[in-house]
Formats: structure tokens, sequence, C-alpha cells
């Protein structure tokens, strides 16, 4: 399970880092049919693909902005959002008030095609940057 957690995550950090932006019109119409249907409400879209050939979707929903990503195919991969630590579910915040002096830096909530949802927190501590990972309870993955 943490294996598979932790592909995601590069997945995900490689598509952000080699993407092209693109117009709406070179959107495949299964894919932006797929993305407003999976997300009804979003406002300000930003299209790009990566070098894998996956489509990365920015944009606001809810005031939240949010990163998805979709394979050519029109399936849906993850998407990525900021939150507050407060956010996190009460075991969660449990975790990162035991952690001690530290500074959070951000936390993602991260929802995969299987429907599993995981938070991943960055923080600081002594000048050394930490993740942590958590599963949907807020128990470290």
């Amino acid at each position: 399970m943490k294996r598979i957690l932790f592909s995601l995550l590069i997945l995900a950090i490689a598509a952000t880092a080699y993407s092209k932006e693109i117009s709406k019109d070179k959107i495949p119409v299964l894919i932006e049919d797929k993305f407003y249907k999976d997300f009804p409400h979003a406002e300000i879209v930003k299209w790009e693909v990566t070098m894998e050939n996956l489509y990365k979707v920015e944009f606001w929903e809810e005031n939240y902005y949010i990163t998805a990503f979709y394979d050519p195919d029109g399936e849906f991969l993850e998407s990525v959002l900021i939150i507050d630590w407060l956010n996190l579910p009460p075991e969660g915040r449990k975790r990162i008030h035991s952690l001690g002096k530290h500074r959070i830096i951000n936390v993602l909530r991260i929802a995969n095609f299987h429907n599993e949802v995981y938070y991943q927190i960055d923080y600081s501590r002594n000048f050394k940057r930490h993740q942590l990972l958590l599963d949907e309870n807020g128990k470290e993955i």
C-alpha cells in the first residue's frame, strides 16, 4: 500500500515538473466531459499535458485550488488539493501535535482513482524537511 501511494505521489510530482500548457480546444472531448462530470463547479481552468501524456488540470472549486490528472482515455487518476491542517481527521491532528516543535509547510489531500483518500504533510523541524503520509482516517502509513 505504501509503495502504491509513493508511486502515485512520484507520478504527480513528475507530471507537475514537466508539463506544457495547452489551449482548451486541444483537449479531447472525452477528457473534458469526464473532467466536468467529476468537477461540475470548476472555475478558472488551466490545462496542461505532461511528458507522460497525462492531462493535468488546475482549477478552483468551492474556494479550493485543485490539481487533477487524467490519462489519454479520460480516466481520472488523482486529485491533489491543499488544505489547512485543521481539516485533517482528528487522528491526523493528534499526530501533528505529537511532532513536537515544527513548522507545517503544507498539507495535501490526495484522492486516487480507487476513491482512496490520503494526506501528505510536509513540515520542517530543526531546519530539516520531513514528510508524513496519513490514511483517510489520519493514521500514519
